[in-house]
């Protein structure tokens, strides 16, 4: 596979969240430049910063998977689970009640969002054939890129 783009962290800028939060840099979203109401799918760097309430996306499906710092304990929909760097990545629907509490410093967090009929899927190994787009997260410096190779999260998005 040719190499693709590629979104260096050094050149990543972080939005301030409404609710005071956290922060959130886009990587890459389809089609390119879409709002948050308007796009297929969208993948984004967070960081927790404090407890709160996630924002509600319906008709997303959200991919959230912890890359470096602290544990926090999400409760969705009235589940309590530690997202911590190293878990599997958490799939849940972008309406469901989502809250955050930080119990240390801040916490890093690869988000995959895609609205059907695209699907996503995030690995620490392989990805299956078939992607749409496949992509890279280097976990030494945060750098995207359009490429599966190397010591990083693998990602994956389906039609």
């Amino acid at each position: 596979m040719t190499p693709g783009p590629q979104w260096r962290a050094a050149t990543r800028e972080f939005e301030p969240w409404k609710n005071g939060g956290g922060r959130t840099a886009t990587l890459a979203s389809f089609p390119g430049g879409a709002g948050l109401g308007s796009f297929q799918w969208r993948i984004s760097l967070a960081v927790i910063d404090a407890t709160g309430p996630f924002s509600v996306f319906p008709g997303v499906e959200r991919l959230f998977t912890p890359v470096a710092g602290d544990p926090v304990i999400l409760t969705i929909g009235g589940n309590a689970v530690t997202a911590a760097p190293g878990i599997d990545p958490l799939r849940f629907g972008g309406a469901a009640a989502v809250h955050a509490e930080v119990t240390g410093g801040p916490l890093t967090v690869l988000n995959l969002m895609c609205r059907p009929p695209f699907r996503a899927m995030v690995s620490r190994g392989m990805l299956p054939p078939g992607a749409h787009w496949q992509g890279a997260l280097c976990l030494g410096t945060l750098d995207l890129a359009e490429t599966a190779a190397g010591p990083s999260l693998k990602m994956g998005l389906y039609r």
